[in-house]
């Protein structure tokens, strides 16, 4: 078997769609609020960044296959820890792990893979692989969330410990890749103290600060709000089994915009969606609060307009800056919204607990009508429009 096949069997071998939609469910059939929930939450974020910094060096120095061992080692151990949990403290511990497992693999297999097409004189086609490799994520990940829900409903503890077998396996599969150290410039990616201090200056930047603010909210929103989908379903009295196949929906739904995202830009334009795809977005999740039945659609919607974001975000910062700074405006930016999604997950959970999940997105969807046309409105006073019409791109 070449390592390209390889690299395609551990992209079939996704852990967490097994406990994505049932993960939520459980934290709060254990007791916990949903203050506690966005903490735990939290506890993930603030773990992976921090651990770019060790991970990072330890990185450089046992070479990617083994950092992708080491990630799929901390994944398993997360996974085992989740169904075995009862507690905050359990539920936090766990979470720590897999963050830590991310800081471990970031960039790790896309690296790998392209130092192995570059050895086979075929670089070019990182973009081909990497791109079906994806697609066999989502839908190995579509088949692990029917699976991992019909378990939940017939053993709370049973998607975890398949989860973990699963990324021992994947553990098992990077074995056999062939080994990449790479060298001292291994580990490009930037850690958060070299980021925070670029971040401070970006900021103050009249070109960036106000695409990195913007963004930041963007994100946000999606992320918090998808967040809620299991809250939400539980009070509409949603079970666990469907929660599987509402997931495995869900990234059908990702999947299709995925493969479909360059016809979407030509069609709508990058800047047009960014002024107003998050815009309508927003409007979705308000109109909860009139008919709480259609939150499962809102929510297939918000998930299909965060997989057509994510992508002409990164085109826009691409379009924008010089090769130079472009490393360097990405991380800020990926930094800058993993910050402000630490803040917003806890906040979020306070909101919950105090109005309700159905409440909280109708009234978080409603804040960010007003929100993101008074930043833009707020900005362009300032002289420095956000995603301002390019008819280059459009």
């Amino acid at each position: 078997m070449d390592n390209i096949t390889k690299y395609y069997v551990r992209k079939a071998l996704p852990a967490s769609g097994f406990v994505v939609p049932v993960l939520t469910t459980r934290i709060l059939r254990n007791g916990l609020s949903y203050t506690e929930l966005g903490v735990v939450g939290s506890v993930f974020t603030a773990s992976w960044l921090l651990g770019e910094i060790p991970t990072g060096y330890i990185g450089d120095r046992i070479g990617r296959r083994n950092s992708m061992i080491a990630a799929d080692g901390c994944l398993a151990l997360a996974m085992i820890g989740f169904g075995l949990s009862s507690s905050f403290l359990g539920f936090a511990g766990s979470y720590l792990l897999w963050g830590v497992s991310t800081a471990f693999g970031s960039g790790a297999a896309g690296a790998w893979l392209y130092d192995t097409l570059e050895r086979q004189l075929d670089s070019e086609a990182y973009a081909h692989v990497s791109g079906r490799g994806m697609g066999i994520a989502l839908t190995a990940t579509a088949v692990g969330s029917l699976v991992g829900g019909w378990l939940a409903s017939v053993r709370p503890w049973a998607p975890f410990a398949v989860a973990a077998v699963v990324a021992v396996c994947s553990g098992l599969t990077v074995l056999t890749f062939d080994g990449s150290r790479g060298g001292a410039g291994e580990h490009t990616n930037l850690t958060i103290t070299e980021t925070l201090p670029l971040l401070r200056d970006q900021l103050f930047d009249a070109r960036v600060g106000p695409v990195v603010i913007y963004l930041v909210l963007v994100v946000g929103m999606f992320e918090t709000a998808n967040g809620y989908v299991q809250p939400v379903g539980l009070e509409l009295g949603i079970d666990t089994a469907a929660f599987g196949v509402i997931y495995a929906v869900f990234r059908l739904a990702q999947a299709a915009v995925s493969f479909n995202i360059e016809r979407i830009r030509d069609r709508i334009g990058l800047h047009r969606w960014m002024r107003l795809g998050p815009f309508v977005a927003a409007a979705a999740f308000l109109s909860v609060a009139v008919e709480p039945v259609l939150a499962v659609g809102v929510f297939l919607l918000s998930q299909m307009a965060y997989a057509i974001t994510t992508p002409l975000q990164q085109q826009y910062l691409n379009d924008r800056f010089d090769s130079e700074r472009r490393a360097t405006l990405l991380s800020v930016v990926s930094m800058a919204t993993s910050l402000g999604g630490i803040g917003l997950g806890i906040a979020a959970g306070v909101a919950a607990d105090a109005v309700g999940p159905i409440r909280f997105v109708a009234g978080f969807g409603g804040v960010y009508l007003i929100v993101l046309p008074a930043v833009r409105l707020a900005f362009a006073r300032l002289s420095a429009p956000v995603f301002e019409s390019n008819p280059a791109t459009e």
